[in-house]
């Protein structure tokens, strides 16, 4: 049987932290790509390799940004699944923000990467594309209040995120 359990999951030092430092965001979809034990090494996309200035990079404020991944496992019908939410907060809205965040929402077939606080590199959206799940704008009632917008960018998936060569996405 081919998911058998091969190896030992170790405990770790604690010395890993959560939050998102940034997004990078890249039409898809993807044509293929190259992914050896759980890592991207190379991306196709329209029949062009993607390098780092294919990227749209999306900064967002420290500590406000997070991904989840949840697999969906049904022993009955003998299907797996992961769907990947990666949401992201902008501080301030504005004209410029509200028009990619509307073309975002547009875009069915996306390829989503970040970076976490560890400064390793996520990508999805490989198979099945990304989409906007969610995207609100808001603003407070008091000056102190965040001004800005939340957008969600989704994917359901057979596969768990694969971690990125920095190469792919950096200069």
């Amino acid at each position: 049987m081919s998911c058998n359990i091969n190896s030992n999951i170790a405990l770790d030092c604690i010395d890993s932290a959560g939050s998102i430092v940034r997004a990078f965001v890249l039409n898809g979809p993807a044509d293929s790509y190259v992914q050896a034990a759980g890592n991207v090494s190379a991306i196709t996309v329209g029949g062009s390799a993607v390098g780092p200035s294919d990227w749209f990079t999306w900064d967002v404020p420290r500590q406000t940004s997070g991904y989840e991944e949840v697999a969906t496992v049904s022993v009955e019908n003998g299907t797996l699944y992961f769907e990947k939410n990666l949401s992201l907060f902008f501080n301030k809205m504005d004209a410029a923000k509200r028009n990619e965040l509307l073309l975002a929402a547009q875009n069915q077939s996306m390829i989503v990467a970040f970076e976490d606080a560890n400064g390793v590199y996520w990508v999805y959206g490989m198979d099945k594309g990304v989409y906007t799940s969610s995207a609100t704008a808001a603003t407070g009632q008091t000056f102190a209040d965040r001004n800005g917008y939340t957008v969600v960018l989704t994917s359901q998936e057979v596969n768990p995120a694969f971690t990125l060569d920095a190469a792919v996405i950096v200069a």
